[in-house]
């Protein structure tokens, strides 16, 4: 059984930061590999098709304001992957059915104890040349995998065969393995003011909940709850300014801010980016004992001609400077208007550990 709570109050509280970490547990803590972001991340697509230039922008300190001061219960369903690869493998391919009406020709794979199931994901790559008849491109890409046996299984495949019914061929394979799922409820308070005082500022405080329920990995379920502390400040185009000064993880690492932490003022263009700052952690306040640091940053796009959507990313690093794990909030409203909130949507954490590890939390409900 997978562990994929491994350091949970040490190493993912590293990037809690924007809201509750909504990765819940994902992937271990052995820092080597590459990630698999790709599989899960969406493609940036510019409004090419949107003409209004007012929809195009974001007030992003608002958009901050928003997300970090409002009350609101998530609810997200979270599926656990890791990532396996064979490169130059030797496989066999037959064809077992071909749709004219629809252009697809159903195939079965051979390779020898592949370890997917029904419904793991098959990422083919290096194929330089036709098979059945059906170009190389169509094959160097990505598939649902239907299982027959721990050798076999079937995949779709865009094209009409017109050759040989069975061909031999090498190719660099990528399996993403269905590790586990499980459930996520993250509940935040709506900020209050504190006694604290910082710099002559009395400090407001948010206080998010999350809890982890996962199916076929351990540990089954989680609970943590973090503390986050906010100066509020006169910006020149918005009501109200909370800058980031504090996190707290109970039983946990102590976050602050570097002195280059700074959100982009004014309105950006829906397809810019930028980062944001770095978020320093401690074992506890005497900030004595350096954890690591993670490097925030945001990414902006349209899904489909006009649904703008924020990303903000979080790539945390341990004590010695070895990535560990990526993580990816994506909010999203169904139109460009001002008036329509942003809502969490998805989140994707990515590590960078021996199975490429990956958790995705889809949201389905927020109050």
């Amino acid at each position: 059984m997978p562990n994929f709570c491994m350091y949970i109050m040490t190493q993912r509280a590293l990037f809690l930061f924007l809201i509750a970490l909504a990765a819940g547990c994902g992937g271990g803590a052995s820092p080597a590999g590459s990630s698999a972001n790709s599989a899960t991340t969406p493609t940036n697509q510019s409004g090419t098709n949107n003409t209004n230039s007012a929809s195009e922008s974001l007030d992003f300190i608002s958009f901050w304001n928003q997300t970090i001061s409002n009350e609101y219960s998530n609810v997200g369903t979270m599926t656990g992957y890791s990532y396996k690869d064979f490169r130059n493998v030797s496989l066999q391919s037959k064809v077992i059915g071909i749709d004219k009406t629809n252009q697809i020709t159903t195939l079965e794979i051979t390779q020898n104890n592949h370890g997917a199931q029904n419904g793991d994901i098959l990422y083919l790559s290096g194929i330089n040349k036709s098979l059945h008849g059906i170009i190389s491109q169509n094959y160097n890409n990505s598939f649902s995998i239907e299982l027959k046996n721990l050798d076999v299984y079937r995949i779709f495949i865009k094209g009409i065969a017109s050759q040989p019914d069975q061909e031999n061929f090498f190719a660099d394979v990528t399996y993403k393995y269905k590790e586990c799922t499980g459930k996520q409820n993250i509940n935040q308070s709506p900020i209050e003011l504190t006694t604290i005082l910082v710099d002559g500022y009395t400090l407001y405080k948010t206080k998010t909940e999350v809890n982890t329920v996962l199916n076929n990995c351990s540990p089954p379920s989680s609970q943590f709850v973090t503390n986050r502390y906010y100066k509020m400040v006169n910006c020149s185009n918005c009501a109200t300014d909370y800058q980031f000064v504090r996190q707290e993880i109970i039983g946990g690492l102590y976050s602050e801010p570097d002195s280059k932490f700074k959100l982009p003022d004014g309105l950006i263009k829906i397809g810019d980016s930028g980062q944001i700052g770095t978020l320093n952690s401690y074992s506890n306040s005497t900030r004595v004992n350096n954890q690591g640091k993670s490097v925030i940053s945001y990414e902006t796009y349209f899904e489909g001609c006009c649904s703008p959507v924020v990303v903000v990313k979080s790539k945390t690093y341990d004590s010695n400077g070895v990535a560990t794990v990526e993580v990816k909030d994506y909010y999203s409203k169904i139109i460009a208007k001002s008036e329509v909130p942003y809502s969490l949507t998805k989140t994707v954490a990515s590590y960078f550990n021996l199975n490429r590890n990956e958790m995705v939390v889809e949201f389905s409900s927020k109050k």
